[in-house]
């Protein structure tokens, strides 16, 4: 069984220094989780870690900040995935034109999302993709939570 558990308000542990493995378990055990064969509960204790060339990684920005979680698919077929990707420009509601670290494959899978909600890529939708670039055709308001999801 795979689960995976995004914490989207992960400043919880912001101001606990270093934390022991003890009080991590603790900490996990006490969170809900989402287990992608579509039922939720606790995570065995055997799924809890992540072991050194399992193929996921985490960004994390920080107090404030995203966390950002790259993994590779257990076939090895080598595609990675950008988990909530904040692209890079100006957020300033003027600003039409980001950048992502890499280009979706396909990129017809890239899922963006403004605010939580999806956009539709192309030229009559919210979006145009060309490689690592996404054109913003409608509007958005300044300090919008933008963020993608996509292999590449």
């Amino acid at each position: 069984m795979t689960a995976i558990r995004v914490i989207d308000d992960h400043d919880e542990l912001e101001h606990a220094g270093q934390v022991s493995h003890e009080d991590l378990d603790t900490y996990i055990g006490q969170t809900s989780w989402l287990v992608l064969s579509g039922t939720s509960g606790p995570v065995p204790l055997s799924a809890r870690r992540l072991v050194a060339g399992s193929g996921i990684t985490f960004v994390d920005g920080g107090p404030g900040g995203d966390l950002v979680i790259n993994a590779m698919p257990v076939s090895g077929s080598g595609n990675l995935i950008s988990w909530n990707e904040v692209p890079s420009g100006s957020n300033d509601g003027l600003n039409m034109v980001f950048s992502f670290a890499f280009d979706a494959v396909p990129p017809s899978a890239m899922l963006l999302f403004i605010n939580g909600v999806k956009q539709r890529q192309g030229f009559s939708s919210d979006y145009i993709l060309s490689g690592s670039v996404a054109v913003l055709i409608s509007g958005y308001r300044s300090g919008s939570n933008i963020d993608a999801t996509y292999p590449y």
